[in-house]
């Protein structure tokens, strides 16, 4: 009787150890997942950041273009 519970708990054992190691690597997966879309996406901020810098830049150079249209355009009138 005590060789079945020997066996038994050998056969428990060596399925607590699979499930482990199976769960081990699925969580290594997604800890891979979450560091590339953490680096998309520090990325894609930072694209961000230089896009919205460019477009400020362009509409600060859009306004001083239309303030000097508007002052020569009087001038081409008359």
């Amino acid at each position: 009787m005590k060789t079945i519970f020997y066996i038994l708990s050998i056969l428990v054992i060596g399925a607590a150890a699979y499930f482990s190691w199976d769960n081990s690597n699925k969580i290594q997966g997604e800890i891979d997942l979450f560091e590339s879309t953490r680096a998309v996406k520090t990325t894609t901020e930072a694209s961000i950041k230089k896009q919205e810098g460019i477009l400020k830049n362009t509409k600060e150079e859009l306004d001083t273009a239309q303030n000097l249209n508007a002052e020569l355009s009087p001038r081409w009138r008359t």
